[in-house]
């Protein structure tokens, strides 16, 4: 899978100098066929005067009646691809904010994991003291030999 990657990062700039290119032809060829069928009556075109079939032949096909038969088929297909583009986005960015709230639970844990050993062990450090303390005074009498005599 990382072949790809690097082969469409290598292919991603010069397809999209090739898109924009042809794009610009497209509507130029557009513009040029469009005018020719309006001002110099190219019948082929099919952007003239509309010319009604005779009794005994259907009238010829024209770019306008090919290009019809494209852009449904292209618009349908344009529209599967910007809605699948949307949704990988929108997927993407849920993935990206699940994982920053588990990030941040996990840190959450983590903070309260290290609080409850800082109790656990400042809990044991005064229970220690009270041990020792309860030693001294109780089985070694020390509250007895430390008073200073009067």
């Amino acid at each position: 899978m990382s072949w790809f990657r690097s082969f469409w990062q290598k292919v991603k700039k010069p397809l999209k100098i090739a898109g924009i290119i042809l794009a610009c032809l497209l509507g130029v060829g557009f513009i040029v066929s469009f005018i020719g069928g309006y001002y110099h009556d190219w019948t082929w075109t099919g952007f003239g005067p509309y010319t009604l079939p005779n009794s005994y032949s259907q009238r010829e096909k024209t770019l306008w009646d090919w290009l019809q038969l494209f852009f449904i088929p292209a618009a349908i297909a344009f529209g599967v691809l910007w809605f699948s583009h949307l949704q990988q986005r929108r997927d993407q960015q849920l993935a990206e904010q699940r994982a920053e709230s588990e990030q941040k639970a996990a840190e959450g844990r983590a903070k309260t994991e290290r609080e409850i050993a800082e109790g656990n062990q400042r809990e044991a450090t005064l229970k220690e003291y009270y041990d020792n303390m309860s030693e001294l005074l109780l089985h070694e009498n020390y509250l007895n030999q430390t008073r200073i005599p009067r």
